[in-house]
Order: structure tokens, then C-alpha cells, then sequence
């Protein structure tokens, strides 16, 4: 049995994802980019010695980066609207929105009572 691979996080152009994560998902990690968020497709780098493990991670990321592409064109039929992140650039290979001063939806949520009738307004 060979090692685990050692995992680490690539930009979609292959270098190191050094940016502050802000969140991650199953098909994206949210990044801050100055002032505003990014959430890029999944990628990672391998450092183990099994070819099996790129593959399986680069398949991966194929998903991901469908999965972006999906969401990037609910965003381009919902427009603007109150209570909508602002999509900044949907042009490029993530989605670049406005920073949100009270963190992701996932915290904020875990963090705050929120009513039910309040989150069926939401939805």
C-alpha cells in the first residue's frame, strides 16, 4: 500500500493558494483578494508518489470547475437584487463578489438566532 498524498491547495493557474481562506465547499474555496472575495474551483497538488492520486484529484477538479461554471450563470440570470452578494466579475475562472462584513452564511448562521419565518423570507 502506498502513502497517503500530501495535499495542498493550487490556484487554477497551478501555484500555491496562499490567500487568507474565508470558506470552503465541496466544489470551491472562498478566498479574500483585497477587498473583495473570490471563490475559486477546488484544485489540489499532490506530493505523494502515487500517479493514482493526481488523477483522482485533477478528475476532482474537472467538477469543480463545472460546478463554478454552473453557478456563475444562476448569478448572470439572477442579476442584482437586494440580499444577493454583488457579483463583481463573473469573467474570469472563479467569481468575484463584494466582502461581506459578517463572514460566510454558514457562521453567521451558527452564530445568530435567525427566525424561521426570517429564513423563509430568505429563501
Amino acid at each position: 500500500m502506498s502513502p497517503a498524498a500530501e495535499l495542498y491547495l493550487l490556484q487554477p493557474n497551478g501555484l500555491p493558494l496562499l490567500e487568507p481562506i474565508l470558506g470552503f465547499g465541496r466544489t470551491g474555496v472562498v478566498v479574500q483578494l483585497g477587498g473583495y472575495t473570490v471563490k475559486l474551483p477546488l484544485k489540489y497538488g499532490t506530493a505523494g508518489p502515487d500517479p493514482a492520486h493526481i488523477e483522482r484529484y485533477q478528475i476532482d477538479n474537472d467538477i469543480t470547475c463545472e460546478s463554478l461554471e454552473h453557478e456563475k450563470k444562476v448569478y448572470q440570470r439572477l442579476g442584482k437584487h437586494d440580499g444577493i452578494v454583488d457579483c463583481v466579475d463573473l469573467s474570469g475562472v472563479g467569481i468575484q463578489m463584494a466582502l461581506m462584513t459578517h463572514g460566510n452564511l454558514r457562521d453567521y448562521l451558527r452564530n445568530n438566532e435567525i427566525t424561521k419565518s426570517l429564513r423563509l423570507v430568505w429563501f
